[in-house]
């Protein structure tokens, strides 16, 4: 891994914990709004997900489908 990586590593790491480089620790960890939101975007799409499976899959009320 090249410095030019690494630098932008450490970039993503403090935007993802809301640190300033200057303030930054090993025990910075990921705040807990980034997983929230991410939860959020995943209830989302996979609530589709649910609906296709039953309709088309697991109980197909047509011979179509």
């Amino acid at each position: 891994m090249n410095s030019h990586s690494v630098r932008l590593r450490h970039e993503h790491i403090d935007t993802l914990s809301g640190v300033e480089a200057e303030q930054r620790t090993p025990n910075d960890t990921v705040r807990n709004e980034i997983f929230d939101c991410l939860v959020k975007k995943i209830d989302g799409v996979s609530e589709n997900i649910g609906l296709h499976v039953n309709k088309y899959i697991a109980h197909s009320a047509t011979p179509e489908s």
